[in-house]
Parts: C-alpha cells; sequence; structure tokens
C-alpha cells in the first residue's frame, strides 16, 4: 500500500463542500424524491462530488438543460497535482527526456507531460465535457457516439495535442460492444463508473459508502496522452485518498 505523503499540491481558492450541497437539495426536495429529475440532478452532485475530490477536478460549472449539447458539466482540469503526488509517492520517476509520440488509431498522440514545467509546477489545463448517464441499464455504443459527436462539434480538434476530454459517467459498465467502439474512437474519451447514492432513511443519505467512484477507463488515445502523468497510478493506489488529508480547504489548480 502506498503510504506517502502528497506533499507538492498546489491550490488557489476555497474547497466546495458537496456533501452539504447533496444534503440541502435532498432536504428541500423531499416532494418530488421519486421523479426522474430529482433523480438526474442529485446523480449529477454525485458526480461533481466524485470528480472534485477523487479527479482534482475544479471550477466545475453545471450547464445541463435543454440546450446543453449533450453535456451536464464543464471544467477546467491540471493534472499537475496528480503528477507531483505520483512523484512524491515514488510510483513514477521524473522524464529525463520527452516521451516520444505514437500513432494511435490514425492519430498522433503526444503525451501530454511533455508540455510540463516541472521545476515550476505549472501544466496546461484540460477542458472537460461531462455527462451524466444514471441509467439502470448499461451504455450502449449509441450513448459514446452521442458524447463523441458533442465533443467533435464543441472542439476544434488538434490531433497533436490534448486540449479537451469527454467524459461519461455512470453506475453502469458500457456494453461490450461500446467497449470496442472506444477502442477504435481517434479521439480522448473518459469512462467513469460512478455508482447511485442510496438512502437508508428519509434525508439521511450514506454519503460515505455509496455515490463512489468505482472505476474507470481510458480509451487507447487517451492513455497515450496521459502516458508518464501519473494519473493510472493515481487511480490504482487511490493515492487521492491520501491527498484528501492534506486539501481540506483549499482548492486545485
Amino acid at each position: 500500500m502506498i503510504r506517502h505523503s502528497c506533499r507538492a499540491l498546489r491550490f488557489v481558492r476555497s474547497s466546495h463542500d458537496y456533501n452539504s450541497d447533496i444534503l440541502k437539495f435532498v432536504a428541500s426536495n423531499t416532494l418530488i424524491s421519486d421523479s426522474a429529475v430529482y433523480k438526474g440532478k442529485l446523480y449529477e452532485l454525485t458526480v461533481q462530488r466524485e470528480l472534485y475530490n477523487k479527479l482534482r477536478i475544479g471550477q466545475l460549472d453545471v450547464v445541463g438543460g435543454a440546450h446543453d449539447g449533450g453535456v451536464d458539466i464543464k471544467a477546467l482540469w491540471n493534472l499537475f497535482p496528480i503528477f507531483q503526488c505520483a512523484l512524491d509517492a515514488g510510483v513514477i520517476k521524473e522524464p529525463s527526456l520527452p516521451l516520444k509520440g505514437t500513432r494511435i488509431n490514425d492519430t498522433l498522440v503526444k503525451p501530454l507531460v511533455n508540455q510540463y514545467d516541472i521545476k515550476n509546477k505549472i501544466a496546461p489545463s484540460i477542458e472537460v465535457l461531462v455527462q451524466c448517464k444514471a441509467y439502470v441499464s448499461k451504455i450502449s455504443p449509441k450513448e459514446i457516439r452521442e458524447l463523441a459527436g458533442t465533443y467533435l462539434s464543441l472542439t476544434a480538434k488538434n490531433k497533436a495535442s490534448l486540449s479537451t476530454i469527454p467524459i461519461m459517467c455512470s453506475p453502469q459498465l458500457p456494453t461490450s460492444s461500446s467497449l470496442k467502439l472506444l477502442e477504435k474512437l481517434n479521439i480522448p474519451f473518459l469512462y467513469l463508473r460512478i455508482n447511485t447514492l442510496r438512502h437508508g432513511s428519509l434525508n439521511d443519505f450514506e454519503l460515505t459508502n455509496t455515490g463512489q467512484l468505482m472505476g474507470y477507463l481510458m480509451n487507447p488515445i487517451l492513455k497515450g496522452y496521459l502516458e508518464g502523468s501519473g494519473f493510472e497510478e493515481w487511480m490504482k493506489f487511490e493515492l487521492y485518498n491520501n491527498a484528501m488529508n492534506h486539501s481540506q480547504d483549499k482548492d486545485f489548480i
């Protein structure tokens, strides 16, 4: 088990308590707790909490609505704190030379870590486009294609760099056909399995044991972009649990 502390996480503003948001939402919407709108909003808040606490994604902006283009949340993600934490934990090494680009699915993929200014602890922020699917069935290729299409319509595609990532969140796994599609996509794509909150009594949600990040999947394009970034190690060793002990009053770049 990795027990090293994450000494160099850098912060810029007050933290946000999404558990408080969840409890307030539940308390003020008991009359509609069986509605699809209620369940969708509750899952959206759950996703925000997990993105913030587990992936260190700050500046979360809820944009879901009639004209959201399929996107529920937009945010900026700076992965340098994750990189630094993985270095501190000794699970990755600082690259001595720029990592080579790789051609994946006819796309030239250059690792994002090559753009890091490690000495000054600076890295480019990535825009994330998040879609929340609180489905009871597995995610089909149709949903994957829709988010991929939204990504392509909202971004200027640059095959040499990573500036935007679509993220799909669902309590369900993708179907086998969806997994095959993700393998073939020539855009980066992150899939997060985040389960739904379960309540034992009125307004009493098990915030600690439910509504948690259960797993993730990077498609080959995203995996190539994040090579050497420490993200896989951050997830594998659950370094976010260690880092959270050092980030109770501040937010992330």
